[in-house]
């Protein structure tokens, strides 16, 4: 298990790059795109994986993975059965959980 400081070593490291993942080369994603979805889920007070398929033309396992991130970095809630999942964030710890300044 990863404490709060070593998750948050880890996306400053990967957002000085450009890149937060789980670490997979597979799973890296622009932080740009990150940011994006993470504030669209937000604005719809939820997050699901058919939304961010259908709004931003994703495949499902790309997003899936991207809403699996999220909920390890504690932006959204769990799995809640077929509901979207809670947003457990504002826009400012968005940005302070993606390392991004503004």
């Amino acid at each position: 298990m990863f404490t709060d400081q070593d998750l948050r070593n880890s996306i400053n490291s990967a957002s000085s790059s450009g890149q937060v993942g789980t670490g997979s080369k597979n799973t890296e994603e622009p932080t740009e795109l990150l940011r994006q979805i993470a504030e669209f889920c937000i604005e719809s007070n939820g997050c699901s994986i058919n939304a961010i398929i259908n709004n931003f033309g994703l495949g499902f396992n790309r997003a899936q993975r991207i809403v699996k991130l999220f909920e390890e970095l504690g932006i959204v809630s769990v799995k809640n059965g077929t509901k979207a999942r809670e947003i457990l964030v504002d826009s400012y710890k968005l940005r302070e959980i993606l390392g991004i300044d503004e």
